[in-house]
C-alpha cells in the first residue's frame, strides 16, 4: 500500500475518518516473534502487535521524519517497576507528586 499524505488528508476531510485500510484490524502476519511484539512498518505506516495463531492487530501510524531515518530491531525490556497508569497514561507516582506541589500548580498535569 502506498501512503500519499495529501489523498489521506482529503479523505478524512470528506469522510471525518480515516481510510479503512488505516483503522485497526486484526490481519495475517507471519512472523518468528512472540505474541505481544510491537513491530512498526514505518515505510507503510502500520503498527502491528503480534497475536497468536500467525495473526496480529494492525494499527496506521503517522511517521515523522525522524521516524525515516531508523531501521532494524530494538528490543525494549521492562526496566525497574511497571508503573500503574490510569486512564489518562499517567503512573500513581506522578498523581501523589501533583498533590505535593501546592496551589500554585493546580490543574496542570
Amino acid at each position: 500500500m502506498n501512503y500519499d499524505k495529501r489523498k489521506a488528508r482529503q479523505y478524512f476531510a470528506r469522510n471525518n475518518q480515516v481510510p479503512e485500510a488505516f483503522r485497526r484490524q486484526t490481519v495475517p502476519f507471519r512472523t518468528a516473534e512472540v505474541p505481544g511484539t510491537i513491530i512498526i512498518d514505518g515505510n507503510q505506516h502500520f503498527l502491528y502487535l503480534v497475536q497468536p495463531g500467525g495473526q496480529a492487530i494492525r494499527y496506521g501510524i503517522g511517521v515523522g521524519r525522524e521516524g525515516f531515518g531508523w531501521a532494524g530491531i530494538v528490543r525494549v525490556g521492562a526496566h525497574g517497576r511497571v508503573a500503574d497508569l490510569d486512564a489518562a497514561g499517567r503512573d500513581g507516582r506522578a498523581r501523589s507528586e501533583r498533590g505535593k506541589m501546592g496551589r500554585r500548580h493546580a490543574g496542570r498535569t
